[in-house]
């Protein structure tokens, strides 16, 4: 009598096997994950850029203000997971490396036990939020009455859409991007949709919170129902609760958690809740300029090293030490030669960009989009530490150092935001940054053991030349040529970068390099 496939054995079946060659197949299987959840992403961004200035000239810099509060503090509320989230994803990939049925059954029953939890609590929050915006917020009582219907909204979706998160993290443990891609994709759709009817129709911000919820939950579903096409029902049992497993994503996760709450400190998010309590709903309209070019830049490695962590997970459940310390420096080598020169362009642009994207009455918050653009400098040499830590259980040596740098941004955002204001809250960000860049690095290098002088010479050095050989290329560009249209600015980046490729390719690779990445151009089906 035939039984039912296991979690173990449908995720095996669903992937093809690797190279013969284990390095190179980690390295296809790395690039391909990538490429499946870069798509849905970019037309994403897309939109959200061609959105901004539509609902700023809509809406109005105050009203658009208290949509993007809402969403703040929505996305505050995700940062509770107590760092639950990247931990399921690690132990699937750990316990799918090593075969083990039962322990991967009773994470995801764990999981999906814990986080229907949170969508309780995370909804009565929203409720209690909403119920006191007149005096948590500097708004009026007309913005006040409208904040509340948002959060009422928002607390609503909450409820359906959290309990369902674990579904993409366990399939992004199977490393199943092409599914959370087609997922991804729907989320595109459904928010486009939103934005289209409530712009056409001219309706408020109320009608579109409520159709992006509907959006979000239908998505929250899809990938709920992708689950459990990969996964059969039977092999999981929600009758008992896995309380040790609980308890141990639990203790995985709490330094993450903190870690997670420095980010929340460092990053826009934290920002945004200070403008909204000591300035203005109109300030955060002001603020979200620099902000989305943050995103861009956030997004860009987050698609770059989002599927790492499942890949190391594996390579350290198998004790292969090395191939973790060859994959910190090496993808940070890569990640550098990448990003650097597009994040520089992001940089040293900022300013002009604004001015012909939302208006030259804007054009003073180029100065707040820089301070913000230098942060994720830093990133692409440090981003795949991240993984690293997680997967060798090592967070908790990172997080006091962590806490020391958000509590160093908290400080110096409340003391600045009302002498200097949006500056005054984008510089704190950029010294809180700079403090966590450091401090993460000595904490990597000595955990992995890794030697500094070949981290520096293999990724950081090229990344400071890719950095000024883009600034430079794009001030001699500008200097010669009036640029006064969004899209001539867009292509002359678009040929710096693909310049500072071709020049950074030519002398920061081996021939060996080279001879990889031509094969991955000339025979994408193969690859």
């Amino acid at each position: 009598m035939p039984t039912e496939p296991t979690l173990v054995e449908t995720a095996e079946a669903a992937e093809p096997a690797e190279a013969a060659e284990p390095q190179a197949g980690g390295k296809r299987r790395v690039i391909l994950n990538t490429i499946y959840m870069g798509g849905a992403q970019v037309v994403s961004l897309l939109v959200s850029f061609i959105a901004f200035p539509l609902f700023l000239k809509h809406y109005g810099t105050s009203i658009y203000g208290l949509f993007l509060l809402v969403s703040a503090v929505v996305s505050t509320l995700a940062v509770f997971d107590f760092g639950v989230t990247s931990i399921i994803t690690k132990e699937t990939a750990h316990h799918l490396a090593l075969g083990d049925q039962g322990a991967l059954s009773r994470t995801t029953v764990a999981a999906f036990e814990f986080y229907a939890l949170l969508s309780v609590v995370g909804a009565a929050v929203l409720v209690w939020i909403g119920a006191n915006t007149h005096t948590l917020f500097r708004v009026t009582q007309v913005q006040a009455e409208l904040l509340r219907l948002m959060f009422f909204v928002q607390a609503g979706v909450q409820l359906l859409t959290f309990v369902t998160a674990p579904a993409r993290q366990v399939l992004a443990g199977f490393q199943r991007y092409g599914t959370l891609a087609l997922c991804n994709v729907l989320s595109v759709i459904g928010s486009t949709l939103a934005i289209v009817v409530v712009l056409v129709s001219g309706r408020g911000p109320l009608v579109l919170v409520t159709l992006s919820g509907l959006a979000s939950v239908v998505v929250a579903l899809a990938f709920l129902l992708a689950l459990f096409r990969a996964v059969p029902w039977r092999s999981l049992s929600f009758k008992s609760i896995p309380r040790p497993e609980v308890r141990k994503l639990l203790r995985l996760g709490f330094p993450l958690f903190l870690i997670q709450i420095t980010s929340f400190l460092v990053m826009q998010q934290s920002d945004k809740l200070v403008l909204g309590v000591f300035l203005s709903a109109a300030a955060l309209s002001l603020y979200e300029m620099p902000s989305k070019l943050f995103s861009l830049a956030s997004q860009a490695l987050n698609t770059s090293v989002g599927t790492i962590l499942p890949y190391i997970s594996g390579l350290t459940a198998r004790g292969q030490h090395k191939r973790v310390q060859n994959t910190f420096v090496y993808g940070s080598r890569y990640l550098s030669l990448l990003l650097c020169p597009a994040l520089a362009l992001l940089f040293i642009g900022a300013p002009t960009f604004i001015t012909l994207w939302v208006g030259s009455q804007y054009a003073a918050v180029g100065t707040v989009a820089r301070l913000l653009l230098a942060i994720p400098m830093f990133w692409p040499v440090m981003s795949i530490g991240d993984s690293v830590l997680v997967s060798m259980d090592k967070m908790s040596k990172w997080t006091p150092y962590a806490m020391a740098s958000g509590l160093i941004g908290l400080g110096l955002s409340l003391l600045l935001v009302r002498p200097w204001g949006l500056v005054g809250v984008a510089l704190a960000s950029f010294v809180a940054a700079l403090c966590e860049f450091a401090s993460f690095i000595w904490v990597v290098l000595r955990i992995a053991r890794i030697d500094v002088r070949s981290w520096l010479f293999s990724a950081v050095a090229p990344g400071l030349c890719a950095i000024a050989l883009s600034c430079g290329l794009f001030l001699l560009v500008s200097w010669a040529l009036k640029i006064s249209s969004l899209w001539v600015l867009i292509a002359l980046c678009v040929g710096i970068l693909v310049i500072v490729w071709l020049i950074i390719g030519v002398v920061f690779t081996d021939q060996a390099e080279r001879k990889m990445i031509l094969h991955w151009v000339s025979r994408p089906k193969e690859n």
